[in-house]
């Protein structure tokens, strides 16, 4: 168990193979995401992570904005665009009361940031990420992950995953993610949601 998020991502921070490890070990979340934006289009990540996940597809036109409340992880957010040679743009924001106007970016996506949260929680930050986007992508481990933990997730089975996204609506795709070795391979599995892939 890690006591920090600076220490989770300290081992990959500024080690490109790690980084484009990290990155192809997620492409399922990443082809998600990508069936919803195009070249110009703005797309919006809560919770930073490593963050450079959305190198691809900054590489491919689209204007990534990566907010997380941790001012050490976006420092080392910054030091791996660096090593990636990719634009991003990071902000110190909380996730609950996010700086944006309504409907300013195409997607807002989160990965791994819900199951640190109460039921309640969930339900405000999901209505954050709905509000400042048209599409919404949530990515978290379910019940039976294994990885290293940062102590305070809620590993949930999909079906209970589901009881608590399906009211909450436009929520465009769930995803998994059962993490293998920490920041070099994943499997995911990703929910296709029916009447146009939402909950809505």
């Amino acid at each position: 168990m890690v006591k920090t998020w600076v220490e989770a991502y300290s081992p990959i921070c500024g080690n490109r193979r790690l980084l484009e490890g990290n990155i192809l070990a997620n492409a399922i979340i990443l082809e998600t995401i990508a069936r919803f934006v195009k070249t110009g289009d703005k797309l919006l990540e809560i919770g930073s992570g490593t963050g450079v996940l959305c190198s691809p597809l900054v590489l491919a036109g689209v204007k990534v904005t990566s907010v997380d409340n941790d001012p050490g992880v976006l420092k080392m957010a910054l030091v791996n665009s660096a090593v990636l040679g990719v634009d991003i743009e990071y902000q110190e924001a909380d996730a609950f009361h996010l700086p944006f106007s309504d409907r300013e970016f195409k997607v807002s996506f989160s990965l791994g940031l819900l199951e640190h949260f109460s039921d309640q929680d969930i339900g405000r930050l999901v209505t954050e990420h709905q509000r400042v986007a048209d599409v919404v992508v949530v990515g978290f481990p379910i019940a039976g992950h294994y990885g290293e933990d940062l102590g305070n997730e809620r590993y949930l089975t999909m079906e209970k995953w589901e009881e608590l996204l399906k009211p909450m609506g436009h929520v465009k795709a769930i995803l998994t993610v059962l993490i293998r070795v920490p920041f070099l391979s994943s499997e995911g599995l990703r929910r296709e949601l029916d009447d146009e892939n939402s909950f809505s």
